[in-house]
């Protein structure tokens, strides 16, 4: 249940911004349960920014989803308790939720796993 994340990219629309970040797994997975804080939480306003480049000025989400990895999985971002608070749900089949266990080192060691945060330019 640890993981960090890095800015990447922010891509500006007309009516949303979205901020993309590197995610990177380690430790064990938790099984998240949607409305809570507890399970794989992802802070994305927490999130290191190596490059420097422009953060939300709002801790406000509109939108997250994952864009690819973790590594052969399939996954999804649900709500956690409160607008700034996502949880990662990590798939080992279909329809099968990933044990409550440590990490396979395909995906501790997935550099490529990219999720997306999208916040709208107007409130």
């Amino acid at each position: 249940m640890a993981n960090t994340m890095a800015v990447q990219d922010v891509q500006a629309g007309e009516r949303a911004t979205v901020y993309i970040h590197k995610v990177t797994l380690s430790g064990s997975y938790v099984q998240a349960s949607r409305g809570n804080n507890a399970g794989e939480v992802l802070l994305p306003n927490s999130a290191s920014n190596p490059n420097f480049l422009p953060k939300p000025s709002a801790a406000h989400y509109d939108r997250t989803y994952p864009l690819q990895g973790p590594a052969g999985f399939s996954s999804e971002i649900i709500p956690g308790g409160d607008d700034t608070h996502w949880l990662l749900k990590v798939y080992s089949s279909a329809g099968t939720e990933h044990a409550a266990a440590a990490y396979e080192g395909t995906i501790t060691g997935d550099l490529d796993f990219l999720v997306a945060f999208e916040a709208k330019n107007y409130r």
